[in-house]
C-alpha cells in the first residue's frame, strides 16, 4: 500500500488541515504501508517555522521508528518502485 499524508504546517492553529509529524508517522504505521511521501511542507513558506522544519521532524520521527520515507524534490518524476529517498532539502 501507498500513502501520501499532509505533513506540513506544524501548529496548532492548523491541527484540522495538516497532520504533526509524529502522526504521519503512525498513521503510516496503522496503515500498515510500505512507504510514504509527506506533502505541503516546502512549496511556500508562510508558517512560523523554518520551512524545511517539517521534512526534518518526520524524517527524524520515521527513522526513529524504522520506517521508510520518501523525499522528493519539488517538482520531481519518480517511480513508485524506486521512491526517493534523499534528504535535498540540506542542500539549501
Amino acid at each position: 500500500m501507498f500513502k501520501v499524508y499532509l505533513a506540513g504546517e506544524i501548529h496548532s492553529n492548523w491541527a484540522d488541515v495538516h497532520m504533526f509529524p509524529y502522526d504521519v508517522v503512525q498513521a503510516h504505521i496503522d496503515l500498515k504501508a510500505r512507504a510514504f511521501i509527506p506533502i505541503s511542507w516546502a512549496k511556500f513558506d508562510l508558517s512560523l517555522h523554518s520551512w524545511d522544519e517539517p521534512i526534518v521532524r518526520v524524517t527524524r520521527e520515521a527513522k526513529k521508528r524504522e520506517q521508510i520515507i520518501g523525499s522528493p524534490m519539488i517538482g520531481e518524476v519518480f517511480d513508485l518502485e524506486a521512491i526517493p529517498t534523499k534528504h535535498w532539502w540540506k542542500n539549501y
